[in-house]
């Protein structure tokens, strides 16, 4: 237990964290070096000491119980909007139609880790975290997530299975979700066989703009990367963009409708069955794709976006990835845009540090920068510049190394 003393010098921290502290716009909230992430860390570590170390380890330890309450009280809609600000447990077993002793089970299981406000004897209200997972987008997109995650608890015997080797470093070990499914076929194809999953997974990435817009105080990857000033001077014919692996083409559906201005095409490409629910917009072709199977087929394009793509993968498979994009580009015009979170070689933030881990599903993995320029110049591409994020994703421009 911290002593009088110590937790006098952890006041004093905080206090002199709170007379520097200043409201953090953007991205500048997200960094390690601001205001905010310094006081965080002072009021962090007064907790920290303040907290019994056994009730802590079981707070760890049962972790996943609070998980999967999260994800049943998405599906039966008690993690949703309410009709009134505070209700009671058996107006809340109305709301979702379920029995009230597992609803005031749940809700009781849930305050603990912060979702919702227990405010008097089974009597609820909804608090800043239980908001944000029951309105759009977050709800759109962290939720889905949080059932797609599920996998995850079989990776100790995973690892144990492959020898405890980093998963998709041997190209002849399945990935997580092969082993688990006890299939041969990777995940990105499985879901081109499952309807139902396939259009959750896309729907919900394509609310990735919305929820970094809500995130980065209206700012999302469009405002990161000079696109208008890079694409200006672009003829008719030309083509602007390629999204690789874009989804339901939400990317450009958004680059449209900020620069309506702009000339030229652009271009939506993922696997067949995806690319059947893309959005049509005007001006942007869509075009079936598996960047695995043959070389990029639309030459001389302005810029190749792989937004959200090489985290998914191995660095064997973003070799193929990027192998069979090089041919396209033509040097003075053409440019790899590489979209992902570029972890910082320490305090890695809690969304790039679990990320990472998620991305063992698939045998992807996050990568610092020097992880990035090393696997880029394995193929024979350079790091241009670096944009800095506005929440987690930077933009990375790279070219051949032979044109600098």
């Amino acid at each position: 237990m911290a002593t009088p003393e110590h937790i006098q010098t952890l006041l004093a921290d905080i206090n002199r964290a709170a007379e520097t502290y200043t409201p953090s716009a953007g991205g500048e909230r997200w960094s390690t070096s601001s205001s905010r992430h310094k006081l965080l860390t002072a009021a962090r570590k007064l907790v920290a000491a303040l907290e019994d170390s056994e009730e802590e380890v079981w707070r760890f330890v049962l972790q996943p119980g609070a998980h999967a309450c999260a994800i049943a009280a998405w599906q039966c809609r008690l993690l949703a909007p309410w009709p009134k600000e505070r209700m009671t447990v058996a107006e809340l077993a109305g709301h979702a139609n379920m029995d009230a002793i597992l609803a005031n089970r749940i809700m009781r299981a849930l305050q603990h880790y912060g979702i919702f406000a227990e405010v008097e004897e089974e009597v609820y209200e909804h608090n800043a975290l239980s908001t944000r997972l029951s309105t759009p987008p977050f709800n759109q997109s962290a939720m889905p997530m949080a059932v797609r995650i599920r996998e995850i608890a079989k990776l100790p015997e995973y690892l144990a299975h492959i020898a405890y080797r980093n998963p998709g470093a041997d190209p002849t070990q399945p990935s997580l979700f092969q082993w688990a499914n006890n299939t041969d076929v990777e995940f990105f194809h499985w879901m081109q066989t499952q309807s139902d999953l396939l259009a959750k997974f896309n729907a919900s990435m394509a609310k990735s703009i919305d929820t970094e817009r809500a995130a980065g105080d209206g700012k999302s990857v469009l405002d990161i990367y000079p696109f208008e000033q890079v694409l200006a001077d672009a003829a008719p014919e030309e083509t602007l963009v390629v999204d690789v692996g874009g989804g339901y083409g939400h990317l450009l559906r958004e680059m449209r409708s900020q620069w309506p201005q702009l000339k030229g095409k652009m271009v939506l490409e993922d696997l067949p069955e995806t690319v059947k629910g893309a959005v049509v917009t005007e001006n942007v072709e869509i075009r079936p794709y598996d960047f695995f199977k043959e070389e990029q087929p639309v030459k001389g394009a302005r810029l190749y976006i792989l937004r959200h793509v090489l985290h998914d993968w191995p660095d064997h498979a973003c070799r193929t990835i990027l192998k069979n994009t090089i041919p396209a580009l033509v040097q003075g015009r053409s440019k790899i845009l590489i979209v992902e979170i570029v972890l910082p070689p320490t305090n890695a933030s809690v969304w790039g540090s679990l990320m990472d881990i998620n991305m063992m599903k698939y045998g992807g993995m996050g990568r610092k920068e020097r992880q990035w320029r090393e696997l880029l110049a394995s193929v024979g591409l350079e790091i241009v510049k670096i944009w800095p994020p506005v929440t987690n994703d930077s933009v990375m421009e790279v070219v051949p190394k032979e044109w600098l």
